[in-house]
């Protein structure tokens, strides 16, 4: 195994956004598991919406 830098360490789970992010990178609706709602997502700094598993049905439908 190798070892991981401070920086890379960092990089995991939003470490490098400003204030860091939320533990549990999971989000989904009542019922799915997740840890978190749909809503609290749409709280997220950008940064941090970088670093999560979003459920499908948070995202809605797609339009084109």
């Amino acid at each position: 195994m190798k070892k991981l830098s401070r920086v890379k360490l960092k990089m995991i789970n939003g470490g490098s956004c400003p204030g860091g992010c939320p533990a549990g990178n999971t989000y989904g609706p009542p019922g799915s598991g997740a840890p978190h709602s749909c809503a609290a997502y749409q709280l997220l700094s950008q940064c941090c919406k970088n670093e999560t598993f979003l459920s499908p049905a948070c995202a809605g439908p797609i339009t084109m």
